[in-house]
């Protein structure tokens, strides 16, 4: 499985940096099998989907999932026809651009800030890396590391993907 894991992750950053993901495809379908397979031996009589949710998500079932997204369904489609019936978006152009550069440094500096301030992750019991694809694992309640992405070309990617690693152990670390 490590071997596996480590071979997509190399495979996957060759896949990002030339746009092919193609190369990409048969080792995440691998990894994907093997997933498969350790739900079904970890519970043969649950739904394979189930055994994953209730990895995150203890008590939660696809039913479950699956009534929430009919609900969401049934009030984003109109609440999105409306938006384009208007005719009128946000220029978020400020976001990325090609010439213009986003300091790593700083946006660092702006994710811990935020991260600390605003979500109240704990840097005395977490730390904020940089990693190809974001992650966040949790050893214990008092080390837990969180990973996220940076392009100097874009600032909005690496403060969604820090965003969204820490809040999800914010009640794990120790504030």
């Amino acid at each position: 499985m490590g071997t596996t894991y480590n071979l997509k992750s190399n495979i996957q950053t060759e896949a990002r940096k030339t746009s092919n993901f193609s190369l990409f495809a048969p080792h995440l379908q691998k990894q994907i099998d093997i997933t498969r397979k350790i739900a079904q031996l970890q519970n043969p009589d649950k739904d394979v989907y189930d055994v994953l949710i209730d990895d995150s998500l203890p008590g939660i079932t696809s039913q479950h999932v699956s009534k929430m997204f009919k609900a969401l369904k049934h009030e984003l489609i109109p609440f999105i026809q409306k938006i384009k019936e208007h005719g009128r978006y946000i220029d978020s152009s400020f976001l990325t651009s090609k010439s213009k550069q986003f300091s790593i440094g700083k946006q660092k500096e702006l994710n811990k800030k935020i991260a600390h301030e605003v979500v109240q992750f704990s840097f005395k019991h977490g730390r904020i890396d940089t990693s190809v694809h974001p992650f966040t694992i949790g050893i214990d309640r008092t080390d837990v590391r969180s990973t996220s992405r940076y392009k100097d070309t874009e600032f909005a990617q690496a403060l969604q993907a820090t965003l969204h690693e820490v809040r999800q152990f914010n009640n794990f670390s120790l504030a």
